[in-house]
């Protein structure tokens, strides 16, 4: 009797995944694409007082003065507590003597276009004062015998000067960076279905997902490519991610790795002080506080919930939400 095949309980074939864990794991890969804030719920629009917020989020990096940008659009009222000097996490700069201004971490970003001027933040279309340059090349990759710039906004560029250096991988690489684009647009489809996906013809409509689920960067690049030296160079990147190809999820690397290949690579003129800054802004100007130099020492939990937090000098601020926007081992232990 021929073997019929492999099916999960949630009708999604290959893996044998459940579906509960199957969700899990796309999800896990999810960008933030695009959110409608009309469909989030508002807060009332009474200014609380004293020390009492509707969300104390620990650190103001990126994510954290996005999370509280987000919360002061609705209504709500945040406070961004950071114990650096300034705003920004990584997204910050510095002065060395003699002048020189350097950035902490960011030197390249993904960035929306409008009106022909690249200015637009994804999730945030109300910030329209900073003003992002695009780079000459997308990054430059120097290996033993090897030196490369990644062209901007043309993967099929990309693609030539790899088949140039390596004539034998052509159908290879090309094969890579399809799979790639392929796995992109299941994920945009995903999303614009905002979860209301039939799971029965899950894998005819998203083939990419299901055959990506649960692996690895290096699986991939071994079904289409066989030299080492080229598998290096078109993982050049993974330093960015923390994990070797063998360990790093495909949706982890692939999504944006495709997504500046794509869409190209961009510098915010001012440094990435300037996008910070406009979140701060943004912020206060809706209700909500960034104090800095304030530096968390505890969350306070109460009935195994959050419900504020004890900076260094004993100030306590009670909150309905805690978020931490910092190392989980700092947070947890």
């Amino acid at each position: 009797m021929a073997k019929m095949k492999e099916t999960d309980r949630s009708g999604v074939p290959g893996n044998g995944l459940a579906r509960r864990d199957f969700l899990k794991t796309v999800l896990a890969g999810l960008p933030v694409l695009a959110l409608d804030w009309d469909s989030f719920p508002r807060g009332p629009a009474a200014v609380q007082t004293g020390n009492s917020y509707d969300a104390v989020i620990i650190g103001s990096g990126l994510g954290g003065l996005s999370c509280a940008a987000a919360f002061a659009r609705q209504n709500f009222r945040p406070l961004v507590l950071e114990q650096h000097n300034q705003a920004g996490g990584y997204a910050t700069t510095f002065k060395r003597p003699g002048g020189f201004v350097f950035d902490v971490s960011l030197h390249s970003t993904g960035v929306g276009e409008r009106a022909g001027v690249y200015n637009l933040i994804d999730g945030f279309p109300e910030i329209k004062d900073v003003d992002f340059a695009p780079l000459p090349y997308l990054y430059r990759a120097i290996f033993p015998g090897y030196d490369i710039r990644v062209p901007q906004k043309s993967p099929a560029k990309y693609a030539e000067i790899l088949a140039g250096l390596f004539p034998d991988e052509q159908a290879g690489i090309k094969g890579l960076l399809a799979d790639m684009h392929g796995l992109n647009q299941d994920i945009s489809r995903f999303s614009e279905a905002g979860g209301k996906v039939d799971m029965q013809t899950f894998a005819k409509n998203f083939p990419y997902l299901i055959k990506f689920a649960g692996k690895t960067w290096g699986w991939l690049q071994d079904t289409r490519l066989k030299d080492p030296k080229l598998k290096a160079i078109m993982s050049a990147l993974w330093g960015y991610f923390g994990l070797p190809p063998s360990k790093l999820s495909v949706y982890y690397y692939a999504l944006p790795t495709i997504g500046y290949l794509e869409q190209g690579g961009f510098y915010p003129r001012g440094r990435s002080q300037a996008i910070s800054q406009p979140l701060v802004k943004f912020i206060r100007d809706r209700g909500g506080t960034v104090k800095l130099g304030a530096r968390v020492d505890r969350v306070i939990v109460k009935d195994h919930a959050a419900v504020g937090v004890k900076t260094a000098d004993g100030a306590e601020y009670a909150a309905k939400v805690v978020v931490a926007n910092a190392n989980p081992l700092d947070v947890f232990e």
